[in-house]
């Protein structure tokens, strides 16, 4: 899960270590600048970025976590509340598919009740004769 998180936020991590290169080549570049101030705050700054992913790892993989975890008996309260927009979006076509899936599932018991009632008619109409037909 960590790969796919970590997959999932590639531009923005992408974004960071460029903004860091940026910041530490500003400061080879221009001699005003002091370097080793410089390196010190990259370093602070990346450190507090690492610590920021994993806090927002826990708690944003904490529902698809959930959902992975959830077996197929369509029970939606064995999944966590979303707690994020897109998180609830996701939950909200979850919710509609399985009842969606409810209400098909029913409607097949249902015709292939019906179907199975013909079937057992047809039976006894063809061997209320053929009954008959032997006794005679």
């Amino acid at each position: 899960m960590i790969r796919a998180y970590l997959r999932e936020r590639l531009s923005w991590i992408l974004l960071f270590v460029c903004l860091q290169v940026l910041l530490l080549f500003v400061a080879v570049i221009d001699n005003a600048i002091p370097f080793q101030p410089i390196l010190y705050i990259a370093f602070l700054s990346t450190l507090v970025f690492i610590v920021f992913l994993a806090v927002r790892y826990n708690r944003e993989t904490r529902f698809y976590k959930s959902l992975k975890a959830w077996d197929d008996t369509y029970d939606l309260a064995a999944i966590d509340q979303p707690e994020l927009p897109f998180e609830t979006l996701a939950m909200e076509m979850l919710t509609l598919q399985t009842e969606r899936f409810k209400r098909e599932s029913s409607m097949r018991r249902m015709e292939m009740e019906q179907e199975k009632d013909e079937i057992m008619s047809w039976i006894h109409e063809v061997k209320t004769p053929l009954t008959t037909m032997q006794l005679i």
